[in-house]
């Protein structure tokens, strides 16, 4: 077992890294569950080396209740997004139901979720190789009542993602606090931002997409400028692809435009470093 799974504790802070290939054997998973139990971490972090838990997981947790986990992450931080396309960790669903308390979640891989109800979450990071439109589906009919951030990314090498499919889930969300959103791996910059400023109830918006032409991009400003104006900021990657007066005009036409790189990434491991405390 111990060629498996290897478990750590620092702090409030429990870590598992999954060793081998393929699956991980639930008696693995059982182990990290049981650690959890009996140690009482806020934070868990699971990491693929190069063994993933996948629906063992979840058998797993199955009548467990993980009441100190407030922050938990699925992440191989050693592993690009693309490499980790693979990792499993089941229905996220089960996660959430066996976490009660559960206020932050970062996930990475061959994700799935059933649509669920979630009161205490407040931030989700959500990264695929690609983002499934049935997981996408299932979060736009799931209710979070205090989801206040929520980072899709939707694809890496595998991209452009299923943003159509993104951007509706997001219409569709139960998340009445939701504010920020940051969205990358989907089609281009103009492309979403025609769409873009339909979404109700966010204030906050970064698009990390590929700028394909700076004056069509300033075109979809212009014809957007009146719903791009509802936001306090609209982020995009300018310094990668436009010129400096590109972006300033793109600034006259709305004054919330910032360029990305101002703007945390949050989907990089420097997005859940401060929940490993």
């Amino acid at each position: 077992m111990a060629d498996d799974v290897e478990v750590t504790m620092k702090g409030a802070t429990l870590r598992a890294t999954f060793a081998n290939e393929g699956v991980a054997p639930v008696e693995a998973c059982r182990v990290v569950v049981e650690r959890i139990e009996r140690e009482q971490p806020r934070s868990v972090a699971l990491a693929c080396d190069f063994a993933s838990p996948g629906a063992s997981w979840a058998a797993a947790l199955e009548g467990r209740t993980l009441t100190s986990v407030t922050s938990f992450i699925f992440d191989t931080d050693f592993q690009t997004q693309t490499r980790q396309r693979d990792n499993s960790i089941g229905d996220l669903a089960a996660t959430l139901a066996a976490c009660p308390k559960l206020e932050r979640l970062f996930a990475t891989g061959k994700l799935a979720l059933s649509a669920c109800e979630h009161a205490p979450l407040r931030e989700i990071h959500l990264l695929g190789d690609p983002l499934t439109p049935e997981l996408l589906a299932a979060l736009g009919t799931s209710r979070f009542p205090r989801l206040e951030q929520l980072t899709l990314s939707l694809a890496s090498d595998a991209g452009p993602g299923p943003e159509h499919e993104a951007l509706a889930a997001i219409a569709r969300l139960q998340a009445p606090m939701l504010r920020g959103l940051f969205l990358a791996g989907g089609g281009s910059a103009e492309e979403t931002l025609g769409v873009i400023g339909s979404i109700a109830r966010v204030k906050e918006v970064t698009i990390y997409a590929p700028i394909d032409d700076e004056d069509m991009l300033l075109e979809a400003i212009e014809a957007n400028a009146e719903a791009l104006r509802k936001f306090t900021l609209v982020a995009l990657p300018f310094a990668d692809f436009c010129s400096e007066d590109a972006f300033e005009r793109a600034r006259e036409l709305v004054p919330a435009i910032r360029d990305a790189s101002d703007v945390p990434n949050s989907t990089l491991p420097a997005a859940y470093e401060s929940w490993l405390a």
